[in-house]
């Protein structure tokens, strides 16, 4: 347990030696790290609405028919 302990004290220190927007960024990405347990309505950006899901599952069946579209750089370039 020792090894614990002098391990969160120099977190403690690195941290506090830290300026205040790289702590809050930090803080920011370890919370994104924990499961989204408790999420609300606010949280929800969409992206596992029913509409999504049905898309992309409908893409999945398309790529397991073959039906993709394949194009080189080039293509992509000539159309932007």
């Amino acid at each position: 347990m020792q090894t614990q302990t002098a391990e969160r004290q120099e977190l403690h220190q690195t941290i506090d030696a830290l300026p205040d927007e790289s702590v809050t960024a930090m803080l920011g990405f370890i919370r994104s790290l924990k499961p989204h347990v408790g999420l609300t309505a606010a949280d929800d950006d969409g992206f596992y609405d029913e509409a999504n899901v049905r898309w992309i599952k409908g893409s999945i069946e398309q790529l397991k028919q073959g039906k993709v579209v394949v194009k080189t750089i080039e293509e992509l370039e000539r159309n932007e």
